[in-house]
């Protein structure tokens, strides 16, 4: 038999039966009692939409899988959400135009500066920035040492800094 067959009661007493169960599963993922109740909502919401397409049998399965999937995807959104947070704090704060101003000259100071690096350089910071790769990463894929990638960072971030600051105090 085929969830086709089960007419909008026995959908409701379904919900009825599972809601809470599969809530305190979120639950457990989540820890925040408003995304579970979301999260379940949405499930039953797909459950009601796909309803001819699955199997009675396995609904249980279904709802559990279509929930823990939910928190997963729930939870790798929060954890990007907070690596962004933490890496640009800037974009979580409230600036007024003359910090703007002062921001986006020291962005094109950086960046005019940046250009002026070898390509070596603007490779490991690409690969440790932009690609997220660990020091040990950067260095086996171009056949340089741990401690070359760490000198190559340093020296970078050195000469922005001490630029960065000389063009400060300038004004």
């Amino acid at each position: 038999m085929t969830f086709t067959s089960i007419h909008e009661g026995d959908f409701k007493k379904l919900f009825d039966e599972k809601y809470m169960q599969l809530y305190h599963f979120a639950f457990d993922y989540l820890k925040n009692e408003d995304e579970c109740r979301d999260i379940v909502s949405e499930v039953f919401t797909t459950i009601w939409r796909r309803r001819e397409h699955l199997d009675k049998k396995n609904i249980n399965s279904y709802l559990y899988l279509c929930v823990r999937n939910k928190c997963i995807d729930r939870l790798r959104q929060q954890k990007r959400f907070h690596k962004m947070e933490k890496e640009y704090p800037l974009l979580f704060t409230d600036i007024d135009d003359e910090e703007w101003k002062l921001k986006e000259e020291r962005i094109a100071l950086m960046q005019t500066e940046l250009r002026k690096m070898s390509d070596r350089t603007h490779e490991v910071l690409r690969e440790r920035y932009l690609n997220d790769r660990s020091y040990k990463e950067i260095a086996a894929l171009m056949g340089i040492t741990v401690d070359g990638v760490s000198k190559i960072l340093t020296r970078a971030f050195s000469h922005l800094r001490k630029t960065c600051n000389a063009k400060n105090r300038e004004k």
